[in-house]
């Protein structure tokens, strides 16, 4: 799983290290990354992020508009990146105006695929999902998974 905040620094070439524990989850594979239709920011992952897409494609009729936004919004957007020896890729131009990404990139861990916000954005997301969370506070369930699988409170 992809977990924690790391924010890297951006050289004039665009390069960008991927946090040192992002690295280790992808196992020396290529890492894909693409510009959300949600917002201003990038979404990756490791060929397993890729595969979780092509899953849910392969259900679908191949003329259902759901699919069909799904290979031109995810899979016609997503772009493979090798990692270098140093543990960089090169965010290419129109990635990086895209996300408003200048000297920074802030990677967010999102479980299986992480997220990477300009750092301003970024403060203004973790804040709206903090509000978001203390208002669906009140409608949680209160048991935790060890207690569904009977252990202790």
């Amino acid at each position: 799983m992809f977990i924690s905040h790391f924010p890297n620094s951006i050289d004039a070439k665009g390069r960008v290290s991927i946090p040192a524990s992002f690295r280790a989850k992808l196992e020396g594979e290529s890492v894909f990354i693409r510009r959300c239709q949600d917002g201003a920011w990038l979404e990756g992952g490791a060929q397993s992020y890729v595969d979780d897409y092509m899953d849910i494609i392969d259900q679908l009729n191949p003329y259902d508009p759901l699919r069909q936004a799904i290979e031109v919004s995810v899979l016609g957007e997503l772009r493979e990146f090798a990692i270098d020896a140093n543990g960089r890729i090169v965010l290419p131009e129109d990635m990086r105006a895209h996300a408003g990404l200048t000297d920074t990139a802030v990677f967010v861990g999102r479980g299986q695929r992480f997220q990477v916000f300009n750092p301003t954005d970024w403060e203004a997301e973790r804040a709206a999902q903090a509000e978001a969370l203390r208002a669906a506070a009140a409608t949680m369930p209160r048991t935790t998974r060890s207690q569904q699988a009977g252990g202790r409170p």
